[in-house]
């Protein structure tokens, strides 16, 4: 399943040391989350996957510019 992700979709690196989010999002997005929603949020992603189902109705509250879902929804949409 992972070589079809490589392979099909764009993947790429963040660098977020010394960047920050906009303040309204630290007060939404767990602590233990931040960094992961941060690099979403400043790598332009198109989507954001996770099972942490708490994390993920935050980060739609907050991702007006990439989809956020379950890894179950994400095969099921895209396989």
């Amino acid at each position: 399943m992972r070589h079809l992700l490589w392979s099909d979709y764009s993947i790429e690196f963040v660098i977020t040391e010394g960047k920050s989010s906009p303040p309204t999002y630290k007060k939404i997005i767990p602590r233990k989350d931040l960094c992961i929603f941060l690099t979403a949020y400043t790598g332009n992603a198109d989507m954001l996957i996770t099972n942490d189902i708490p994390f993920l109705e935050k980060a739609k509250q907050c991702s007006p510019n990439f989809r956020c879902m379950t890894a179950e929804a994400f095969v099921e949409e895209f396989l």
